[in-house]
């Protein structure tokens, strides 16, 4: 049988484990994108448009979910 308490700290484990998550998906992009693009301010911009929609989805849609139900 699980707990109620173990299921309350695997979800907060993984809700804890996106932002690393996310910041080293945009650094990642980050490198990629002066590879790509030899601009420095295409490579960030594009790493800060990657972090911005990470966290609007990460934080809208389970507010979007609650008001849902």
């Amino acid at each position: 049988m699980v707990s109620e308490r173990f299921v309350w700290l695997s979800s907060m484990l993984l809700l804890a484990s996106m932002f690393p998550l996310v910041v080293a998906l945009c650094m990642e992009v980050y490198l990629i994108g002066g590879i790509i693009l030899e601009s420095a301010g295409g490579r960030v911009a594009i790493a800060a448009v990657l972090f911005g929609v990470s966290l609007l989805l990460w934080i809208a849609l389970p507010l979007l979910g609650k008001g849902l139900d």
